[in-house]
Formats: structure tokens, sequence, C-alpha cells
């Protein structure tokens, strides 16, 4: 019996019982019992096997004919055809792929380029440009270095110097200066000195210092200068402990004094350039008093143990207490008497320079409660210019400001605003952008989006001659025939198949054709069905068989035109070749007609939004959906039965969600595209506001796949074979139509439940029982939860095809279970 019957009871073993209980009941004619003939003659036992048989095969066509009745259960392609014209939809023709490339012309070529044909070197694929407006001075740019201008959070261990400006020593202190709304400092000790050669192979200078200041990660590196003192003072040593002013007071090595007011210490710091010597020059940067804390205004004053005549006011100093350092600027200096320590009266004075310092020295750190002097570093110089290694991966967020361009560059007359950038693996995207020539041939460009995805590998060079291509080869004027106005509906077929079509917002399919029919020169037009078209109208309507092959059918006089006589005067301008297989990146490398100037062509973005015509699944699914619509997306259904029928779009979902832009609730669409990483964004996005209410927020995002590696254990029947069953269940899982986890149907943004998959395993002959589901690689090994596993919004879970290796399946028999269940 067809596995098609949806009468499963009339089988021809049913059959022949039912007709043998029957026999005592059943009369002939109403005449003589079926109880009295004789089933056991060998005549009889032979009509009643043909009656059982006839039965038989009756109920198997009947079963047959029902099944190909109804969209869903149909198989038979011719049937599906039928059905979903019935319901008014029109089967999707094969989708053309789209893709941008850039060309490299002459330097003396400049303004329009002609329509051009590209080879690739995937067989049978050519795709066109319309042309478009090129220059010789756009080419092609390599971007130069670009380096996060923030200093960010650097490691303790690596501060990297300019190599033609480091000057620094082992052992010596560092200060830092730099800029936070008021002039900051710090200090450490330099630990050691080395050479660096980065991942960007830039050399450096790398530093290990003691101990970081604490920058704000938003400073800029070049803002921060490094200076080094040559040489030092001292504090008033144990001669002069306890010694006393001219005033004959006692007085200590430090001193507490007033604090400065916000006047004197605007004073101190305003006008001061933190960038002396740096990446860029004196920089004078405003400094109001107000802007300093109370802890920040304080002074201390120290006496040297001499006099130190070359420190002067406005000094930057570093003070040092064993490992402590801090940085310093000097308020004001002053020369003392300090009588020796031990000397008879009237003494003997020694002159000491004083030191006023802002701002104050930690007492804390500085309690002379260890062994060691407390030591003045002075006479600062430059160390060098900071630096920071140079990215290696260009990212949305690291290029979405100016870049540099490398080399010098002639102005265009009419910079281009779209660039293709490769990268060194040949990944290519499409970013809008503004070229900026200056005078001396310098350039930068700055991107302005769109974002991609992942990074591209340094060097990366920026194409500026961008042409639209798409797939498709143009029959410029093929003959279909004579017109002859006594047949109706006179129909042709194309020579080249398959018919381009091209993905359109709006249209009523989501298509448009690239036919152009003329008859005696004259454009008629193609009409989805001769319906409402009149006797005068010159229409026509084109159908495709399985193969695709295209036929062009004209009207009967009562609903369309009939042709009007004449020799090869039906002719087509058309385009010919469609389907969702895409050449790789840099495939689409040959140009099939030499134009002048033109030297070469670019292909690193992949060609994407291509569809195969679709297939009798397609079918099932699409047409009682999509015949709902009725032209207008309203409600959810509508929104998700469109989206499905897009060129591309493997699977989708579509909610109610908060739309941030627009402060209101909008359509939100999640897709899986047929090709991983295709961005259909944009095209999902302008069908659906053309098919909807003007003013509907509406956002379309590819939904995230969460790859992982799913494990089945499986008990099954004795007699049967483990592999046999094992590849059964996988295929029952995965399979396109039914499988609860291949991707057309596994659910996005929502529960995956238990049962059904243990349901679908258990549908195959052979199994007893699922044991466990678990995902392995994860540490430990997660169970597959119950009742089932919750997926984020946009994303869905993906074990690949049929052939991935992401679902494992095992399968055992009872006696031999042993440790097999690892988790249950």
């Amino acid at each position: 019996m067809s596995p098609l019957d949806p009468t499963p009871g009339l089988r021809f073993d049913l059959l022949r019982r039912s007709l043998g209980a029957a026999i005592p009941e059943q009369e002939v004619d109403g005449l003589q019992p079926l109880a009295s003939w004789a089933p056991h003659s060998d005549l009889s036992m032979v009509l009643f096997e043909l009656w059982a048989y006839v039965g038989d095969v009756v109920g198997l066509y009947n079963g047959v004919i029902m099944a190909e009745a109804t969209v869903t259960t149909a198989r038979n392609r011719r049937s599906l055809r039928s059905l979903a014209g019935l319901l008014g939809y029109k089967l999707h023709p094969a989708v053309s792929s789209v893709a941008e490339v850039a060309v490299l012309v002459g330097p003396d070529r400049h303004g329009a380029l002609p329509a051009v044909a590209y080879r690739s070197s995937t067989p049978g694929q050519v795709f066109e440009s319309n042309g478009g407006r090129v220059s010789g001075k756009v080419n092609e740019y390599t971007l130069g270095s670009v380096v996060d201008p923030e200093l960010g959070e650097f490691d303790e261990s690596r501060l990297l110097l300019d190599p033609a400006t480091a000057s620094a020593v082992r052992g010596r202190p560092l200060m830092f200066l730099w800029y936070d709304k008021i002039v900051r400092q710090g200090a450490t000790e330099i630990l050691d000195v080395s050479s660096f050669k980065g991942r960007d192979a830039q050399e450096y200078v790398e530093l290990r210092v003691a101990k970081k200041p604490a920058i704000s990660a938003s400073v800029g590196y070049k803002s921060v200068a490094l200076f080094s003192p040559s040489q030092r003072a001292y504090v008033k040593t144990k001669l002069l402990d306890n010694a006393v002013n001219d005033q004959n007071e006692e007085e200590s090595a430090i001193h507490e004094v007033p604090p400065l007011s916000d006047a004197e210490i605007g004073a101190l710091y305003n006008g001061f350039g933190v960038t002396i010597a740096g990446h860029l020059g004196n920089v004078v940067n405003p400094v109001s008093g107000s802007d300093f804390t109370d802890s920040e205004k304080k002074q201390t004053s120290v006496d040297l143990d001499s006099v130190y005549r070359s420190i002067y006011a406005g000094d930057f100093v570093v003070v040092q207490y064993n490992d402590y350092f801090s940085a310093h600027r000097v308020v004001w200096t002053e020369e003392k008497q300090l009588r020796l320590a031990g000397s008879a009266e009237p003494g003997v004075m020694i002159p000491v320079t004083r030191l006023y310092l802002n701002p104050a020295i930690d007492a804390d750190k500085v309690s002379f409660s260890r062994p060691g002097p407390l030591i003045i570093h002075y006479n600062m110089h430059d160390v060098g210019r900071i630096m920071r290694l140079a990215h290696t991966e260009l990212t949305p967020g690291v290029v979405l400001n100016t870049l540099p361009l490398e080399g010098i560059h002639d102005k265009p007359a009419d910079p281009p605003t779209r660039f293709i950038l490769e990268d060194a693996d040949g990944k290519g995207v499409l970013v809008n952008g503004k070229l900026d020539v200056q005078a001396n041939g310098s350039a930068t460009l700055t991107i302005s989006g769109p974002e991609w995805d992942g990074g591209l590998r340094v060097p990366v060079k920026a194409y500026g001659n961008v042409l639209d291509i798409s797939r498709g080869e143009t029959v410029q004027d093929e003959v279909l025939g004579d017109g002859d106005p006594t047949q109706a509906h006179q129909t042709f077929k194309l020579a080249k198949t398959p018919l381009t079509y091209f993905s359109q917002p709006g249209a009523a399919s989501g298509v448009v054709s690239t036919l152009e029919v003329r008859v005696d020169g004259i454009l008629w037009r193609e009409r989805p069905s001769f319906y409402g078209a009149g006797p005068n109208d010159p229409v026509y309507i084109v159908r495709h068989d399985d193969d695709q092959n295209t036929f062009i059918t004209f009207g009967d006089g009562v609903r369309g035109l009939r042709l009007p006589t004449g020799r090869g005067n039906v002719r087509a301008k058309y385009r010919h070749g469609a389907g969702a297989e895409a050449p790789p990146a840099g495939a689409i490398n040959q140009i099939i007609k030499t134009v002048p100037g033109l030297k070469s062509v670019r292909s690193p973005i992949v060609a994407r939004g291509g569809g195969d015509a679709e297939t009798s699944k397609d079918i099932r699914r699409h047409a009682p959906a999509s015949a709902l619509v009725l032209g207008r997306c309203v409600s959810l259904a509508d929104f998700a039965a469109r989206t499905a029928m897009t060129a591309g779009v493997r699977s989708c979902k579509v909610e109610y969600a908060w739309d941030e832009p627009s402060q209101t609730a909008g359509i939100k669409v999640w897709y899986i595209p047929n090709d991983p990483g295709a961005d259909l964004d944009e095209q999902i996005v302008a069908d659906l506001q053309a098919m909807s209410e003007p003013g509907t927020p509406i956002r379309a995002e590819a939904a995230t796949a969460q790859q992982k590696v799913l494990f089945l254990n499986l008990e099954i029947e004795r007699d049967r074979v483990p592999a046999d069953v094992e590849s059964a269940v996988r295929a029952a899982l995965l399979d396109p139509e039914r499988g609860p986890l291949a991707v057309e149907n596994t659910p996005i943004g929502g529960p995956l439940s238990r049962s059904l998959i243990v349901g679908a395993a258990k549908s195959i002959a052979g199994v007893l029982d699922v044991t466990s589901m678990y995902f392995a690689f994860d540490h430990p090994p997660v169970p597959f939860p119950t009742p089932g596993l919750a997926l984020d919004p946009g994303q869905y879970l993906d074990l690949g095809d049929f052939d991935a290796v992401r679902l494992v399946v095992s399968a055992y028999h009872a006696e031999s279970r042993g440790c097999r269940d690892l988790v249950s």
C-alpha cells in the first residue's frame, strides 16, 4: 500500500478478511445467500482474491488522488503548481544574485563607463553592470596604520616609546604629565629599557615601570608627556637635624604651609603646555583654580641640605623616598640660614634652599620610619613619545573615524562616496566614505558606515570605482518567431534558460523580470494572467516549466490582442542566469569584452540575494500562507509569509517589539539567510514597508546561530543494526520539511521542545527509548533541558545539515547499555 494513502485501513489483507466475514450476511440480488457460495473451490477462491485485489487497487488510487488534491499532501510538482495557481499563488522563479565590484581604469579614463559583462570562475556564471562613473585618480588607496587615540589601560610592564625620540635610562625616575581638566602629574621608577617589535611589525622602545599612574583611559596618548630628571638634591640630613633658623626656631625637614588659593594655583598652571616636545607640540590648555580640590591645593615646604640655585619656581620635580615616588611643581624657592647641629652659640649658620611644592608631599609615605634619604630629582628632560600598537585588524568600531591614506594622491574632480575595503585575506566590505585630499597630496578617508561582521586584516586597500553588478547575461535581440493572427494563445519558448529575475521591494510577487518583448518593434506588456485584459491590449503572460524553460503566451483576441502577421516580428531582449549558488570572494575576475581604459576588476564582496526556483517543499510551505496576504501585510502572519518569500531567506520569525529609534512598538523580523553572513536587512525592510501601512516601524536582522554539538543516546531493539538506526534518526531530525532540528524548522528566539525531538526519534522503527540528550564539549556536558531549550531573542540552534557532524546519534542494544549513558 502506498504511504500516501490517507485511508490506511483499505489494505489487501484487511479487504480479504472483511469479504470473508461478510459472506454469511450478504445476499446476491436479494435471493441467494453468499453463504451457499463455495469459497473453497478454485474458481471461487480466484474470484474472492480478485475482488480483494480490486478493492486494494481502488483504495490505492483513491488515496493517491486525494493526497494530490491538497497542497500540504501533494508530492507531484504538476499537482502543486495547479493547486497553487488556484490559490492565486505564483511560483517564484530563480532569482539573480547581486554584488559590488571595484574596477581599475587607466589614469586618463574619467567619466561614464558603459555596461560591462564579467565572467566568474564558477562555470556558467556571468555578471553584468549597467556602467557608472569612474576615474583613474580613485582606483586604489592603502589605509595607513590605525592606532587608538586614547592612552587606554596600558600594561604596567609595557610602555612603548618612539625609538626616534626615546632617551630613557634604567633606574631613573619617570614623570608623567597630562591634562585632564587640570594639569596632572605622576611619578614612578624605570625598571628596564629594551627594544620591542610589535605585532604590527614596527620597532619600539619598551619601558618597564614600577607603577603606572592613575591616568584616565580616555586621555589621548599623544597628549601625555614623559620626563626624567638628570640631577638630584637631598633634603637636609642629620648634620642639620634639630637645627634652628635665623629666628632661633627649631625646624623639621618638611613643613606644613597654608594651601594655595584658587587664584594662586590657577596662575601657577594656567598657560602651561602639557605636551612639550610631544606629538602635538606646545598645546595650551585652559586651567581654572576652581577645578582643583582642596587636597590638590595643599603645598609643602622642604629644606634641602645645601643651596641649589638651578631649581626655579615653576619647575617640576620628583620626590623619592625609598620606593615612593611623587611628582610636584615648585611654587616658590628661597634661601634660609640653618645652624649646624651641635655648634655652640652663636653657632655656625649654613645656607640652604627651601622649596615650596604643590601638591603636598604625602606625610604617611614619608615618615622617616625606614632608613633612606629623601631625594628631590630635578632638571627634567623629555624621554620620548608614547606610542600605541597599530591595529592588525580593522573593525567597525576602529575605523568609524578619519583614517590616513598612504602615499601622495591627486585630488579628483568628483570624489566617490562609496568604497570597497579589501583586506590581506581578500575579504571585502562596502562602506560609505568621504575622501579628503590636501594640497600637499596627503589624503584621509572618513568612513560613515555601515558596520560589518568580523575584522579586516591589515594591510587594507580602499577602492573608489565601485560598480553594482548582478548575475545574468544579456540576450540582445532574439527572434522568437512569426506572428500568426489565426492562432489563439500563440506561444514561444526562450532559447536561453533560466530567465533572470531580480528581487524588487513592493512587487506583487517580490520579483521583476528582465524580459522585454517587442512585436514589430513595439513594446508589449507582461501581465500575471489574461484576466481583465481586453481584445486590443498588447499583453502576454510568462510561464515556466519544471526545467525552468520560459514560455511566452499571447492573447486570443478576446482577452489580449492576437499577434499580427509578420516574419520574425516577435523579438525578445532578456537576461538569462540565476540561482542561489554564488561565486566565492574574488571569483568575478574576468572582463568578457574589452573596454578602452578598463584594466581589471576586483570582487572581494560575495554575491548575495540569489535564490533557486521554488521546490515542492517551498510551495507547500509558502502557498497557503501567502494566499492570505492579499497584497498587503497587516498581521504578523502576513509579514512572516512575505519575508519567507524573499530570495535568500531560509527561515524567519516576526514579532511585535519595542523600536528604540521611533520610541514605539514596531515589526521586528529575525531571519536566517541561505548564505551565512548574507545581509538582507535593507531588502527585507524595503519590501515590507512597500507592502504595509506607511510609517510602520520595521526592523530586520539576521538571527544569530548557536552552534553546538548535540549527542543522543538511543536504546534500540536487539535485532536492529545500530548504524542503520542512527542514520535514520539523524535523517528524521534534520529533515528540511519536518525535522525539529533542521535549520528551516528550528525556532528563532523560542522554546525548542525536548518531547518533540524525542518523539521524532522514537518514530523510527527499532528505537525503544532516548536514554539521554546532552550538549557535548561544554564543561561539564550540559543535559538538554526539560521541558525544552530556551533561546534568547534572535537566536537559533544550529546543528548543521544532514552532512554536518554537530548531531551525533549513538544507538546500542538494551543488554549492552553499560556506561554509554553518560548524561541522564
